[in-house]
């Protein structure tokens, strides 16, 4: 049964474009660090034993590997998130126009972020790291275009079903 507080709103899509950004920013942050840990753990005497060796094997491959799955998750839900919330939205399809600015406006801002990872990922330390991160670069380079489907499902969900106010009528 769904609780009535729970609402989607219009400005959801941004908050998506933002938390995407964010994500994206924090795993490559993270991911760049444990890989760097791990390494350094290499020259410790912790590798002296069997159990040392494998941990920083399982911190390196976290750090390579893993980030751009966990990545990919969150992505994921955050989508459904948005997929779900639009059916509990109930506006007048004479807010469709206000949407479409909504969306408009979010993505320029995902233009934004993009640029924005992309100069990261250019002319940090991070660059060597980034490069290997394929699904958070492929997100973050098509996220204007994630953000316009993302924002076109969302409007066709909250505008094709029913109006409470408009079946009075």
């Amino acid at each position: 049964m769904l609780r009535k507080e729970i609402k989607g709103s219009l400005p959801d899509t941004m908050v998506f474009v933002l938390k995407t950004l964010v994500a994206a920013v924090a795993f490559v942050v993270v991911g760049f660090i444990l890989v760097q840990m791990g390494t350094e753990f290499q020259s410790s005497p912790l590798q002296d034993t069997d159990v040392g060796a494998k941990s920083t094997a399982f911190i390196i491959d976290i750090g390579n590997e893993n980030m751009g799955n966990y990545f990919l998750i969150l992505f994921a839900f955050d989508l459904l998130a948005i997929i779900f919330t639009s059916f509990l939205v109930t506006l007048s399809p004479i807010f469709f126009i206000m949407y479409i600015i909504f969306t408009g406006f979010a993505i320029a801002v995902s233009i934004f972020s993009m640029t924005f990872y992309n100069k990261i990922s250019e002319a940090t330390i991070l660059s060597s790291y980034v490069g290997n991160q394929e699904t958070i670069n492929f997100v973050i380079q098509y996220a204007p275009i994630f953000t316009l489907v993302v924002g076109a499902i969302s409007a066709l969900i909250i505008m094709a079903k029913p109006n409470e106010n408009m079946r009075s009528l």
